[in-house]
């Protein structure tokens, strides 16, 4: 936005904005972290001081030396991407903005959870699950009903693989809701270990940026072209920020991001899915975080149903800790998986295109 306003006669190309765009949110959150980790010492906003699931895990944080480590560091990538996207954004596509409100609520109800942790208020379990969730439905929903406002939201769901569309007719509102809040929790669960979340949340997100770059869904379907390529900024300026992050995020982590950052990035991701009509992409993209919640899920509903257990641990991140993977094992194996699964998702676009 502040390029088209300061040069309003120069046009830029889709890439070099993205490009443009991810290269400033990630400068950005590589010199606010340290600013931002200082005031969250002096306010004493510590990981330690929120309760761990089990015994063991208890055990593996105090043994890292984490009590001491800040949380709520998700400050640092809404700075980088806020930044970035009001930098870089295209004045023609008010739809990107509606994702920074969008990242912006989520990331406030994350610091509502992260300060009642901090507080020990809810036995130090933060908000309610139920409040969280249909916090987090309500606004995914007005986010969705923006983006039909602007023009930007449709009724299909756009399967590139196959070459087809689903018509979902009014339930298509419903399902754009669900991959944002399914994403934002995702990221949530997916967020136990230094650096996790955030390097696999960039890879997903630069995985969707350069589908929408390339345009194969637009190629793949019998719809008109849609600006695909413009709405990329987003998932690039997402992207810088969360490997930015990793600057002070990677192991031994000097912040952790909270669910103020966990939660807001997720939303993130799911937006920008939808903004681009790559959800099924995202599926695989970001497999990994699919991985995380099905393990979630899938333990709990054996633990009801069955009274035993599938993992060790859930979220399966966890469990590898259990079998005895260090955590830089688990944290560089997952990146690995997840640089794997956003390579092929954007393969996959190039194959069916061509």
């Amino acid at each position: 936005m502040l390029f088209d306003i300061l040069f309003p006669e120069t046009t830029l190309s889709p890439a070099l904005r993205a490009g443009a765009a991810a290269a400033t949110a990630a400068c950005v959150a590589v010199a606010a972290g340290r600013p931002v980790v200082g005031w969250l010492r002096t306010r004493k906003l510590r990981d330690g001081a929120c309760r761990k699931a089990s015994a063991t895990l208890a055990h593996l944080h105090a043994e890292a030396g984490k009590a001491a480590t800040p949380t709520m560091g998700g400050l640092v990538i809404l700075l980088a991407l806020f930044v970035s996207v009001l930098a870089w954004g295209p004045l023609a596509q008010p739809a990107v903005f509606v994702g920074l409100g969008l990242v912006l609520a989520f990331a406030a109800i994350g610091a509502l959870d992260d300060w009642a942790k901090l507080n020990r208020r809810a036995n130090g379990d933060g908000l309610r699950g139920r409040t969280k969730l249909l916090l987090e439905v309500a606004l995914a929903l007005v986010a969705v009903l923006a983006l039909a406002a602007l023009a930007q939201a449709r009724t299909e769901l756009v399967v590139p693989l196959l070459g087809v569309t689903l018509e979902l007719g009014p339930w298509y509102l419903a399902f754009a809701a669900l991959v944002i809040v399914g994403s934002a929790n995702a990221t949530n669960l997916s967020d136990g270990l230094d650096g996790l979340a955030s390097g696999v949340v960039g890879l997903a997100a630069t995985a969707l940026g350069m589908a929408a770059l390339l345009g194969a869904v637009a190629l793949t379907v019998a719809l008109p072209p849609p600006p695909q390529a413009e709405l990329a900024v987003f998932a690039a300026a997402l992207a810088g920020a969360c490997f930015g992050f990793l600057w002070h995020n990677r192991h031994p982590a000097r912040v952790f991001m909270g669910d103020t950052g966990s939660l807001a990035i997720g939303a993130g991701l799911g937006f920008a899915a939808v903004l681009m009509q790559l959800e099924v992409l995202l599926l695989l993209a970001g497999g990994v975080l699919v991985l995380e919640a099905l393990s979630v899920m899938l333990q709990v509903a054996s633990f009801k149903l069955t009274g035993k257990r599938i993992f060790r641990c859930a979220p399966i991140h966890h469990h590898f800790q259990f079998k005895g993977w260090s955590e830089k094992q688990v944290v560089t194996r997952f990146w690995l998986a997840g640089a794997l699964l956003a390579v092929a998702s954007v393969a996959s676009h190039l194959i069916v295109a061509t």
